[in-house]
């Protein structure tokens, strides 16, 4: 069956439940037809039940008066959660399976129970991003409040995107933004593993209170002034710079190249490790030596690291540089990229700090550390030849 006919059906469906038509003798008639052989036969009957129910939730769950129409769908709901559990299925007919659960299909509490530790099981890297993405949503369906719980419990161990979808969630409804916010207080969940865009929607979610209470929060962590010990560095590192005139003899190219290339160059392909320093808006002085000599007063989630433990207990260090249906790319500090196959991975755990290195001045004195400030100031990074 074609995407068209399933999209032509599903709308006769609906209209027939939206005007209280009986639509079980048409949901028989539909699903004889649809038993072709081989794999769309369930593909089919997946979209025509997640259309069924779907439509029926929104007057009401499906319940004993529907017994007819229960009796039809439990059968592909059985064969939906064999699907979600085989990982060997196509992601996307594992989030297709997903769309059946919170339904009310399974309405028995012990049931609902279960879904709701799949999908919370479903939330782990070893599966593939659009089914941990399709999961979120579901759970988010069956039981919002469950959602935070799960979300809160696994944030060091999901990737970025997870966690944004996940604080899409729980901004939609006051009680969980309150919850976010109190997680930021306690330390559990910091500002900079919050994307941008997160904390943009932060800024102007929920009543006029909670938006001040994440204002506070956000320009609190904005303007912290990061370590004690690492502002003492930079004010040494500052107080040593030198005039323009004493810089002669060092050459900040060829620092930068050594000292930072690597990362911050694109490779072949395009590709840098860190942000670009070609088109920074920022080129004062102070800003750059806090960005150099303290890495982790403000680091954005993309250029977070995180540690990826294998199932034979090998460990790989990095920022997420990709995901796929089958891996996960880690762009690692020396410039190279390490791919791990989801299947090996056993725990994955965000270390919050930035992917640079902290001790460069372990490496370079004052004035080399000002070279390279100097020659960053220049605009010619986007020429340096690798």
């Amino acid at each position: 069956m074609s995407d068209d006919k399933r999209q032509l059906i599903a709308g006769l469906i609906d209209t027939a439940i939206a005007t209280n038509t009986d639509v079980q003798p048409l949901l028989s008639s539909i699903l004889a037809v649809t038993s072709e052989t081989g794999e769309t036969d369930i593909d089919a009957k997946l979209a025509l039940a997640t259309s069924v129910a779907r439509s029926v939730s929104k007057i009401g769950k499906l319940s004993a008066s529907e017994t007819g129409l229960l009796a039809l769908l439990r059968p592909i709901y059985d064969r939906s959660l064999a699907i979600i559990h085989d990982s060997t299925q196509p992601p996307e007919r594992r989030c297709h399976s997903l769309e059946l659960l919170g339904r009310g299909i399974a309405s028995d509490e012990s049931a609902i129970a279960a879904e709701k530790t799949l999908l919370a099981d479903l939330m782990a890297p070893s599966v593939p991003p659009q089914v941990q993405q399709k999961a979120v949503e579901s759970l988010a369906r069956i039981d919002h409040a469950a959602l935070v719980d799960v979300a809160l419990a696994k944030w060091e161990s999901t990737s970025s995107s997870i966690r944004d979808q996940c604080v899409t969630q729980m901004l939609t409804r006051a009680p969980t933004i309150d919850r976010l916010l109190t997680a930021i207080e306690t330390g559990d969940v910091k500002v900079n593993q919050l994307s941008a865009a997160a904390r943009q929607q932060l800024l102007h979610s929920g009543s006029r209170s909670l938006m001040v209470r994440a204002q506070r929060l956000i320009e609190s962590s904005s303007g912290s002034a990061g370590s004690p010990e690492k502002q003492k560095l930079v004010e040494r590192y500052l107080s040593e710079f030198k005039s323009a005139g004493d810089l002669a003899a060092v050459d900040g190219a060829a620092l930068y190249k050594k000292h930072c290339a690597a990362c911050h160059q694109s490779d072949d392909q395009g590709r840098t490790i860190g942000p670009s320093l070609a088109n920074l808006t920022d080129r004062r002085d102070r800003t750059l030596v806090e960005s150099i000599l303290d890495p982790n007063k403000a680091v954005e989630p993309q250029y977070q690291s995180y540690l990826i433990r294998t199932d034979d207990d090998q460990l790989f260090v990095g920022a997420i540089d990709s995901e796929s249906t089958t891996e996960i790319t880690l762009a690692r500090a020396d410039g190279t990229r390490q791919t791990v196959d989801r299947s090996r991975i056993a725990e994955i755990k965000n270390s919050g700090v930035s992917l640079m290195p902290d001790g460069l001045a372990d490496l370079i004195a004052p004035v080399e550390l000002q070279a390279i400030v100097s020659y960053l100031q220049t605009g010619q990074v986007a020429g340096l030849s690798q």
